[in-house]
């Protein structure tokens, strides 16, 4: 009798962990003004003026700097960004497992 009101204890909760976690990002979520800058330009009245083209001469000059080469040899493995994902992975597989073991049935012999 126990092992039921457990189990519905944790499906009550997470449940109530789900409502929070969807509920939670409306709520801190601000309006959204979806219209363009140019339309919330022009509906406070605000006009943007561009000073014009850009000039430049026809024919510049060659430039006279150096090209400098850089040889990137390769440093091999990136080790934290590595560990970082195999946390990661490890993680979303425990998360996995966990969900599965919750969700097995156990048959309990009576006696």
């Amino acid at each position: 009798m126990f092992h039921n009101h457990r189990r519905a204890l944790g499906a009550g909760l997470a449940t109530a962990l789900i409502l929070a976690a969807t509920t939670a990002s409306g709520a801190l979520a601000q309006s959204t003004d979806l219209r363009s800058p140019d339309a919330r330009d022009a509906a406070t009245g605000r006009q943007v003026v561009v000073a014009g083209p850009p000039t430049w001469p026809a024919s510049p000059p060659p430039s006279t700097h150096p090209r400098i080469v850089v040889d990137a040899s390769d440093a091999g493995l990136d080790w934290p960004s590595a560990g970082i994902g195999a946390g990661a992975a490890a993680g979303a597989l425990a998360l996995a497992a966990a969900g599965a073991a919750g969700m097995r049935r156990r048959r309990v012999a009576r006696l």
